[in-house]
């Protein structure tokens, strides 16, 4: 693996936020799906020292709701790490609800409306759960594990879900290329791809490929 190792060991996949109990000191937007006049959207609740400005200019089709620092986007597939990528720089997107506020309802909670749930991006089929517990065991923060997660499942989706420990330097090289051109996502965004591939095959794999 050593053509991965120059593929990815290019010294700018560290980011914010990977490192056990590390803060951040960033505004943050906290969003959650919901169904509204029948059709599912993403609503974001945004802090007032956010420029609003600046969301609309990154979010044009965002919706607002009249007098409130709420808005709504029209729903859509891996949408985490869609905002994650449109607001980068400038506020923290997390998928967990707001301080002194309970989630609705557990990720495995039945359904009101006696409909089958969506799987969420942890519960792909094609992510290893080893992947998720180690994770878990290094103490990363929710937040980066949903974005790690987020990522490494936008990999196995590109792949054709592909079993990841089948995937060599050649796919991850246009992985990597097909997000900086075709996708035009910005340098963080790319880091924080790199950074969940590497901590599957550095720290998940068995046995482990230096990468």
């Amino acid at each position: 693996m050593t053509d991965t190792k120059n593929i990815m060991n290019d010294g700018t996949h560290g980011i914010p936020g990977t490192q056990p109990d590390q803060s951040v000191n960033r505004m943050t937007i906290y969003c959650e799906p919901i169904t509204h006049l029948g059709r599912k959207w993403i609503k974001l609740d945004i802090a007032d020292e956010i420029p609003m400005a600046e969301i609309k200019k990154r979010l044009p089709s965002l919706h607002w709701r009249a007098g409130s620092q709420e808005g709504l986007m029209p729903w859509r597939d891996n949408w985490l790490a869609y905002l994650q990528a449109k607001l980068d720089g400038l506020a923290e997107v997390t998928d967990a609800p707001p301080p002194g506020r309970r989630a609705k309802r557990s990720a495995d909670g039945p359904r009101t409306d006696g409909r089958k749930r969506r799987r969420s991006s942890s519960q792909s089929p094609a992510l290893p759960p080893e992947y998720l517990e180690q994770l878990r065991q290094r103490n990363y923060s929710e937040a980066t594990i949903r974005v790690y997660v987020s990522h490494f499942n936008l990999l196995l989706a590109h792949t054709g879900h592909r079993p990841p420990q089948e995937l060599g330097p050649a796919e991850i090289k246009a992985y990597l290329e097909y997000l900086s051109g075709e996708k035009g996502v910005s340098g963080s965004y790319r880091n924080q791809a790199m950074s969940a591939i590497k901590f599957y095959f550095e720290q998940v794999l068995t046995p482990a490929r230096e990468i």
